[in-house]
């Protein structure tokens, strides 16, 4: 439902300095500015706007939304090419978690100590959100998307981030939403209402997808990608793209140097009253540019006189940049299954479509921040191209992906270009020796080793094949194109021709002159030198390690765990005793656990604690502990007039969890067809592993060929999974019912995790649920250890380091001693 409203946007710095500028220079008031500066509930002012808001069920207001959103904070998980640090301390940020609470820590933090140093820093925003359409996305594959929030709930969850991301965006930041066809146009309409409509600049058709068949309709082939600014003065770089064929011919001229050029007008007919009137040389006109101008290009030699009596100005190619870039990109493909940069990961964008944008909006070491990593590719480029980068996914299998993309980068951006040229173009001179022959005999690369040598004996035949049923007795000529290597001959002479002449070579049998021309081989793919990647912080955000959290110092400890309830720091005393802040309007205390380890938080504890806050306490006093330092169950104790609220790390947390009937916040998918579906903010969750029995052998490819018939595959039976979290226990599930996937690291270094292989729960399940099994091939296992990962739909993970060793026996082997012992037995 859309229904005409008012806008009110606050200004920026940058325009209210501008709207300064303005008034003090006299010049008129830009007509966008006149919805930040009247009341919007004024009906004549929304009748002489126009202005509109899309409207829908559950849609909150924006101070709400700001005001409600739990931040999450960052727990280090840790760091990666430490030994390759950014000179001002800054490192790159990867956050596993709900991306919304995970930009409230952000907003928050710019608005306090700016610990994490963005404020004002993100100067460009890439997000390529799930679009919500059910539909397939990836050409002969399963669905890449399968979102559950349709409609209104996925406008509004992609508005709560929008609106986040307009707050930490710098004053001179812009945004890019990679959408669809089917949500852009609502989609649009809210970031309007966000960012303003004024501030908009592009929508982007990115054909990304070549022409096909859509069934009663045109075939669907773009994505819309909305570029908006902040405000009226942001990052721009024009881009260019490479001229056409056809319009190069236009550079038919050369000069003495060398040079390609071609002439452009000075004058128009449409320049008279507006233009530069005045003579130049005897000839009259209304110029381009003024008399100065002119003289400078005539001492520059850049000016053409015609033939006509006319003067027009010389344009060298060398000296043009190309065509500026247009909004619809056309020139930019997929990675498709065949593509050189594809890591196996649904969705994934081209490298090329994002180095396009970053150039464009962002300059170096600028920080660009990506909310829906997927595999990664934003972060990829803006390593590659000197800029800083944070990046948050709420899916392990896009972190691990992104993490073996950083450790493993090029400096190539993009696949590397394969040569496609025909044999004919990487001939010399190819054209000419074909005007000066009678005939061409090409070889192509397709020939085999041995096969179409080009020898004495082969020749010889040739000529004489040739001479029968050609004419006359005078010289011929005849064009071989081959590949250098097909040449083998031992007793005919072969004459090097000049670097100007037709052929490399000419090779004179009786009367026909063979000239050689050599085939030469493709460019190789040049794939870029290995690049270390910057430094980089891993972080949970919403789902944590509890270990980890007992194991913080006090001065880590206490603003984590004042961060994970909401606590506003504000020290204040009460009866002399010092609180540390206010949840709500209510007072809060962190017990400081780290230090006091060994103590227990009782009855007599709070006893103690309400004498000394002298029964002033208030109505509700809240006490920050871990659940392992107290000595009773009651999440509530009443002295006098108090009630003294226990908020226990972590059970409290999961309390309001439960109470939202969910047991963990970031659900994670059980198939590649899930791999991107909407997780909205639902609360957070603490890592547990989950429980895991399984065997470790050597069997027998199931299906042998020639060429594995003789090795034994890696095997993994996995006979039971169940998830142990804080909330659930084992009991609660059927098995199997909560596996994830398996992940697996062929070669682990005994430093971090590389990922090879990814096994979907859905695909190595067996009907009746028995067991999983997964196989791995003899060669796959490249290392001497091998990293497994089972993951529950919860994100927790149970790892496991296994040796090739510890792999039990064969099977096969197994069952034909089983056989003979069975034959044994009969005897």
């Amino acid at each position: 439902m859309i229904k005409v409203m008012a806008n009110n946007s606050k200004l920026t710095e940058q325009e209210k300095q501008k709207l300064i500028e303005l008034i003090q220079q006299g010049k008129p008031i830009p007509s966008h500015f006149e919805a930040k500066l009247f009341d919007n509930g004024d009906s004549e002012f929304i009748e002489v706007t126009k202005d509109y808001k899309l409207v829908y069920k559950g849609k909150e207001p924006k101070e709400k939304i700001i005001a409600n959103t739990p931040a999450a904070p960052l727990q280090l998980v840790r760091s990666f090419n430490s030994d390759n640090k950014f000179d001002d301390g800054w490192h790159n940020m990867l956050i596993f978690g709900d991306n919304l609470l995970a930009l409230k820590t952000i907003y928050n933090d710019q608005r306090g100590e700016n610990k994490y140093k963005t404020k004002n820093k993100i100067k460009l925003i890439y997000i390529d959100p799930p679009f919500a359409t059910k539909q397939d996305f990836m050409k002969d594959r399963e669905k890449a998307y399968r979102d559950k929030i349709i409609g209104a709930q996925f406008i509004e969850f992609l508005r709560k981030r929008l609106i986040l991301l307009y707050e930490i965006l710098a004053d001179d930041g812009s945004i890019y939403i990679h959408l669809d066809e089917k949500k852009g146009h609502y989609i649009k309409t809210i970031i309007d209402e966000i960012f303003g409509e004024h501030n908009f600049k592009n929508s982007i058709a990115w054909k990304r997808t070549s022409a096909h068949s859509d069934s009663g309709k045109y075939g669907s082939n773009t994505d819309h990608i909305y570029f908006y600014t902040k405000s009226d003065v942001y990052i721009w770089n024009q881009q260019y793209e490479n001229y056409s064929d056809e319009y190069l011919k236009r550079f038919s001229r050369i000069d003495d140097n060398g040079r390609r050029w071609t002439d452009g007008p000075l004058t128009a007919k449409g320049l008279k009253g507006r233009g530069y009137n005045y003579s130049y040389k005897g000839i009259n006109g209304y110029w381009r540019c003024p008399p100065e101008t002119m003289k400078k290009l005539d001492a520059a030699d850049l000016l053409y006189f015609t033939s006509k009596g006319g003067i027009r100005v010389k344009k060298y190619l060398d000296e043009m940049k190309g065509i500026p870039i247009q909004s619809s990109w056309t020139d930019i493909f997929p990675t498709n299954s065949q593509a050189a940069e594809r890591i196996d990961y649904p969705t994934q964008k081209p490298e090329d479509l994002i180095k396009r944008i970053i150039l464009s909006s962002s300059n170096k070491d600028d920080i660009i921040i990506d909310t829906f990593v997927g595999s990664g590719t934003t972060l990829a480029v803006a390593e590659k191209l000197g800029r800083r980068w944070i990046g948050i996914d709420s899916g392990k299998l896009a972190i691990y992906t992104v993490q073996k993309r950083l450790l493993n980068l090029t400096s190539q951006i993009g696949g590397a270009k394969t040569d496609d040229r025909l044999e004919y173009e990487r001939t010399k001179n190819f054209s000419s020796s074909l005007k000066a022959s009678r005939g061409l005999f090409l070889v192509t690369e397709k020939a085999r080793k041995g096969d179409l040598i080009i020898s004495d004996s082969f020749l010889k035949s040739f000529a004489e094949f040739i001479q029968e049923y050609l004419s006359g007795n005078s010289e011929e000529y005849v064009s071989l194109c081959i590949p250098e290597d097909k040449l083998k001959i031992q007793k005919l002479v072969a004459f090097q021709n000049d670097e100007d002449s037709d052929g490399d070579l000419t090779i004179k049998v009786d009367r026909i002159n063979f000239l050689i021309s050599f085939i030469q081989p493709k460019e190789k793919r040049d794939k870029g030198k290995k690049l270390g990647a910057r430094e980089f912080t891993l972080y949970n955000a919403g789902i944590y390690d509890n270990r980890e959290i007992l194991n913080l110092n006090w001065s880590t400890y206490k603003p984590f765990v004042s961060q994970l309830f909401g606590l506003r720091n504000e020290e204040h005393k009460i009866h002399g005793f010092i609180a540390d802040g206010y949840i709500g309007t209510y007072s809060a205390y962190v017990w400081n656990y780290p230090e006091h380890k060994n103590l227990t938080l009782d009855t007599e504890y709070v006893k103690t604690l309400h004498t000394v806050l002298g029964n002033k306490a208030g109505e509700k006093f809240y006490v920050i502990a871990p659940v392992t330092a107290m000595a009773f169950m009651e999440d509530e104790v009443k002295f006098g007039d108090t009630n003294y609220v226990f908020l226990k790390v972590p059970l409290s947390v999961l309390k309001a969890l439960i109470e939202k009937g969910e047991p963990g916040s970031l659900r994670q998918p059980t198939s590649e067809t899930d791999i991107n579906e909407v997780i909205d903010a639902v609360g957070f969750d603490f890592i547990s592993q989950p429980i895991v029995k399984a065997k470790y052998f050597r069997d027998a490819p199931l299906n042998p060929t020639l060429e594995d018939h003789d090795k034994l595959d890696f095997v993994i039976e996995i006979d039971e999974f169940k998830s142990n979290t804080l909330v659930y226990d084992p009991e609660d599930f059927e098995n199997f019912e909560t596996l994830s996937m398996v992940m697996i690291d062929n070669d682990y270094n005994d430093d971090y995790f590389n990922l090879s292989q990814v096994y979907w729960s859905d695909k190595i399940i067996k009907e009746d649920k028995t067991k999983a099994l997964i196989r791995i091939p003899q060669d796959s296992f490249e290392g001497e250890r091998m990293m497994v990962i089972y993951m529950d739909k919860y994100g927790n993970e149970l790892k496991i380091v296994k040796t090739k060793e510890e792999f039990d026996a064969p099977r096969i082997q197994k069952r034909r001693s089983a056989s003979k012992a069975k034959r044994r037995r009969k005897k």
